[in-house]
């Protein structure tokens, strides 16, 4: 299950069927539309849009709403067409290191837009789907590789204890035994054995 934050416009009219399909694919799903349902701009002037977006209460609480999902989630996927402040999200995100999903809209092409490779320079990376399908599979992939990722984090640290309590709590004995043991880089071992010190020590008193 991947925490998503789908990023798109209020008049989107595939957004509702793209965020059932993802809850439905067992991904839990933050709902800008739910979360801020009662909030609408009252603004007619500029200057009104201005005043509101520097201190108006509601303003705020929908903006702390939405940038915690932002901060909660691990995915953003852009829905397409939509406006400045989902692509705003989008960067954000990206910036964050979360990966970026971007739903092209195949029914309204439009001009190319060069600055997308921008949502590739996270760390997350980025993902160019053109259907709901290839949004889901996307999102399997990328919960894929993070299962795999923790197992082998796991089985890591696992080994780095045993070999610790083997070395009688030596680290540097330790950190050769797991070079051997697993190809690590000396570094990379170094830290393994690293983390789990204070719980081997824990565990002799």
């Amino acid at each position: 299950m991947t925490k998503i934050y789908p990023a798109s416009s209020w008049r989107n009219e595939v957004y509702g069927a793209d965020v059932a399909a993802m809850r439905a694919d067992g991904h839990e799903v933050y709902d800008f539309r739910e979360a801020n349902g009662a909030f609408r701009w009252s603004c007619t002037t500029l200057r009104e849009y201005i005043d509101q977006l520097e201190a108006d209460p509601q303003v705020a609480a929908a903006f702390e709403r939405d940038r915690a999902a932002l901060d909660w989630c691990e995915v953003l996927v852009l829905i397409l067409p939509c406006g400045k402040s989902a692509h705003l999200e989008a960067m954000f995100a990206s910036a964050a290191g979360k990966l970026v999903v971007v739903k092209l809209d195949p029914e309204a092409p439009s001009q190319p837009e060069l600055m997308y490779r921008l949502l590739a320079v996270g760390t997350g990376g980025v993902r160019f789907v053109t259907s709901t399908a290839e949004m889901l599979a996307a999102l399997r992939t990328h919960d894929s590789g993070r299962g795999e990722e923790s197992g082998l984090d796991d089985r890591i640290r696992e080994l780095s204890a045993r070999v610790l309590e083997l070395a009688h709590n030596d680290p540097a004995a330790a950190t050769k035994i797991l070079v051997e043991l697993t190809g690590l880089d000396d570094d990379a071992a170094f830290a393994a054995i690293d983390q789990v010190m204070p719980e081997i020590t824990e565990d002799r008193q």
